[in-house]
């Protein structure tokens, strides 16, 4: 299970995709996040506090959510829930940045419950896998059967039609190698009981240094009329 803590190293000190994202959609997107918005593993709740200030939004994570010392806007609800187990009738848009790995082992219930919300807008924000990411991915499904790596959705999603791809860079930046594995047990979802001297060791002799560069990818998906 990955911890809130984790979250917040990830985001806060070794990678800016958010910041990122967050530039992207307020210069770009938002006339997709209608509300009500349901913002899937909101993690520390920064995209939806720069964002949507002004729009009603359902913010939902399977950790607890730090109400002390935490900000966020009067129309948004946090909610300590799985997204299988959530129900609102009255959501527009799915946002799913960076956690379809975490509700997606079974695509036929993902996307019955897609159906079942109805949203006009699904927005995910995957990781593109392509070049070193790629090469890096393939390696640990291989050494790590246990992992589960973030990939773009394998097929199409009944009722919705793709109707844009934005693409960035990224970096994931650390001090050390064990440091850039520890990130990469985060991103892969590798089984806390691995031990990741193998990973360490293959990062030293693919890389000059502890950082990886990377593509992103915003899918922005239709309902149908």
């Amino acid at each position: 299970m990955i911890t809130l803590e984790q979250v917040k190293l990830f985001k806060n000190e070794y990678c800016e995709e958010n910041q990122i994202i967050i530039h992207l959609i307020n210069s770009n997107l938002q006339n997709y996040f209608l509300e009500s918005i349901l913002d899937v593993g909101c993690g520390m709740g920064d995209i939806a506090y720069a964002c949507w200030k002004n729009k009603k939004a359902y913010l939902i994570d399977t950790n607890p959510i730090e109400k002390e010392g935490s900000v966020y806007h009067d129309k948004h609800q946090y909610i300590q829930c799985d997204f299988y187990k959530f129900y609102a009738e009255d959501v527009s848009t799915i946002f799913v940045s960076h956690t379809l790995q975490f509700i997606d082992h079974n695509l036929t219930k993902l996307t019955l419950r897609l159906q079942l919300l109805n949203p006009r807008y699904i927005i995910i924000i995957v990781n593109e896998n392509q070049d070193f990411l790629g090469k890096l991915v393939r390696w640990v499904k291989k050494k790590y059967p246990d992992a589960h790596p973030e990939e773009p959705l394998k097929k199409d999603i009944p009722n919705y039609a793709l109707i844009s791809q934005l693409s960035f860079d990224t970096q994931l930046v650390c001090k050390e190698f064990s440091q850039l594995a520890e990130q990469i047990r985060y991103m892969m979802l590798i089984p806390v009981e691995d031990d990741l001297d193998l990973l360490v060791n293959w990062l030293k002799q693919n890389l000059t240094d502890p950082t990886i560069n990377f593509k992103q990818s915003i899918d922005i998906y239709e309902k149908n009329c």
